[in-house]
C-alpha cells in the first residue's frame, strides 16, 4: 500500500516498481482519479492485483476506512509505504 500520491511522481514510480516485482498494490490518491484508475488498470493482470483508493491522508478517519477496505479487498497489508508531502513545502528555501 502506497500513501498519498500513488498516481503520479515518486508515488507512481513506487507503485510501478512494487507491481513490477510481483506485489499486489493498493494505493491512494486525492484528486487524480482518472490517472489513478488508469494506472491501476494498466498494472492489474499477470497475477498482480492493483487498486486505487480515493482518500485524504491528512484525515485519520479516511485513512482508517481505506485500510479497512484494503484488508477487505486484499486480505492483508504486508508492506506500507508512506509517501506524502505537505502542500507548499519547499525544502530548498530553508
Amino acid at each position: 500500500m502506497s500513501g498519498h500520491g500513488g498516481s503520479r511522481g515518486i508515488g507512481r514510480a513506487i507503485v510501478q516498481a512494487m507491481a513490477g516485482a510481483g506485489a499486489d498494490v493498493a494505493f491512494t490518491y486525492q484528486n487524480s482519479k482518472e490517472q489513478a484508475e488508469a494506472l491501476a488498470q494498466s498494472l492489474s493482470g499477470n497475477c498482480v492485483r492493483c487498486k486505487a483508493y480515493q482518500a485524504n491522508v491528512a484525515s485519520a478517519e479516511e485513512m482508517q476506512n481505506v485500510v479497512k477496505q484494503v484488508i477487505s479487498d486484499f486480505g492483508h497489508i504486508t508492506i506500507l509505504v508512506n509517501n506524502a508531502e505537505s502542500p507548499g513545502t519547499n525544502r530548498f528555501s530553508r
